[in-house]
């Protein structure tokens, strides 16, 4: 059973509807944390590093003799106990990325998007509007978000000037329709998509799994 979206131009009035086919996505609560924690994971850049006792330059000299001098003996300026010394179990470079079968991806992203699309998370706008400003991009969010979420815009990878509009907005996160993920349609928020951003999302995560 087909779900009708209202469509409203910039000014909050309804210019249209979308017709929306749920997909009826079934994933495991295991499924899902893969999936999001693949994604989380892979945000991370992975490049802080702290040196460890054999990567810090200090002469590998003993610093004072064994006995008699009434200190603790120590061996070298390079351990960790030391100021300057190397790092125990400290941050290691790790670029390596978590892989996730584009089958499981394309999944996750048909059973977020119908559940935001059930709970009413979801507003579609129209982008054949001549007159195109950030105040109108503010003002429109502001009508629709009427529990002040913060709000995630997604817009046609190609489309400059709507991504103009909404990108300077306070609390507005702008993804682009060709990589929006799972990761982003799992958060608490309110997501206005651009007409012709949710039909390509819809095609995009409508292409049969090999």
């Amino acid at each position: 059973m087909s779900v009708t979206l209202p469509v409203y131009n910039l000014e909050a009035a309804k210019v249209g509807e979308f017709s929306y086919s749920p997909f009826s996505e079934k994933l495991s609560d295991a499924m899902i944390a893969q999936v999001l924690r693949a994604y989380t994971a892979n945000t991370h850049q992975g490049t802080a590093q702290a040196k460890t006792r054999g990567e810090v330059s200090h002469p590998d000299k003993k610093p004072w003799r064994q006995k008699g001098t009434g200190r603790a003996r120590h061996g070298s300026r390079n351990s960790p106990i030391w100021v300057g010394g190397g790092v125990t179990f400290g941050p290691r470079a790790n670029t390596t990325r978590l892989a996730i079968p584009t089958s499981l991806k394309r999944k996750a992203m048909r059973y977020f998007l119908d559940q935001e699309i059930a709970q009413g998370s979801v507003v579609v706008f129209s982008e054949a509007t001549e007159a195109r400003k950030t105040k109108q991009a503010a003002e429109f969010v502001q009508k629709m978000n009427a529990f002040k979420m913060p709000v995630i815009v997604v817009v046609q990878t190609k489309d400059e000037t709507t991504a103009a509009m909404f990108r300077n907005l306070k609390n507005v996160t702008l993804r682009r329709s060709s990589l929006v993920s799972p990761l982003d349609m799992s958060k608490k928020a309110l997501y206005v998509f651009a007409e012709g951003a949710l039909n390509a999302l819809v095609e995009r995560i409508t292409k049969h799994d090999a």
